[in-house]
C-alpha cells in the first residue's frame, strides 16, 4: 500500500506473503503512482521505489505483479530494494527492477528454490509451465543463464545466497 495519498510519497513496498491481497495493494499502487502525476513538461516521471521482504508466495501473484512491473518500466524508473528477505518469488520481483535500479541490504538473505507444496497441489503440467517461466523470465533479468538456473533447481534444494552472489549473478545492481 501506499505511505501516504499525495504525489510525494513515490515508495511502495511488499512485505509477507505474495499473495492475492498484498499484490493487489502492490498493483495497484504502481499504475497509481504511474499515471497520477504531471512532471514538468519534457521531464521524466519521477521513479518509484519498492521496497521487498518476502519469503515468497504463489507463483501466480508474483507474475502479475512482474507484468505490471515490466508494463510501467517503460514509461517509469522502477528502483527495487531488497531487504530483510527476499526469498523464492520475491527473486524474481527483486530483479525486475529497472537495471542499473536494483538493490539488496547487505544483511538481506535472499533463497532461490523450485517450486511449493503450495503450487504442487496444482497439476505438474502448469507447475512446469511456471517454472519454465520463472526460468526465462530470472535469466531475461539477471546474469544467470537458464541452463544455470536449471541447476539451481536440479538440486531440489533451496539454495541461500547472500548480497554479493545477488550482485554478481546480475540480480541486483548495487549492495546498500
Amino acid at each position: 500500500s501506499l505511505g501516504d495519498s499525495s504525489n510525494e510519497s513515490r515508495t511502495i513496498h511488499l512485505y509477507g506473503e505474495v499473495g492475492e491481497e498484498n499484490c493487489k495493494n502492490l498493483i495497484s499502487a504502481l499504475y497509481y503512482l504511474k499515471s497520477n502525476i504531471t512532471p514538468p513538461e519534457e521531464e521524466p516521471i519521477p521513479p518509484i521505489d519498492v521496497l521487498i521482504s518476502t519469503e515468497g508466495g504463489s507463483v501466480q501473484e508474483m507474475f502479475s505483479v512482474y507484468d505490471s512491473i515490466r508494463d510501467i518500466r517503460n514509461e517509469v524508473e522502477i528502483k527495487t530494494y531488497g531487504i530483510g528477505k527476499v526469498m523464492s518469488a520475491g527473486i524474481l520481483l527483486l530483479a525486475c527492477g529497472t537495471n542499473g535500479s536494483r538493490k539488496v541490504g547487505r544483511n538481506c538473505r535472499l533463497m532461490l528454490h523450485a517450486g511449493s507444496l503450495k503450487e504442487l497441489e496444482v497439476d505438474l503440467r502448469e507447475v512446469r509451465w511456471y517454472e519454465n517461466q520463472f526460468i526465462k523470465s530470472l535469466a531475461s533479468e539477471s546474469k544467470l543463464k537458464e541452463s544455470e538456473i536449471k541447476e539451481i533447481f536440479d538440486r531440489k534444494t533451496d539454495t541461500y545466497f547472500d548480497a554479493e552472489q545477488a550482485l554478481e549473478w546480475g540480480i541486483v545492481d548495487e549492495i546498500v
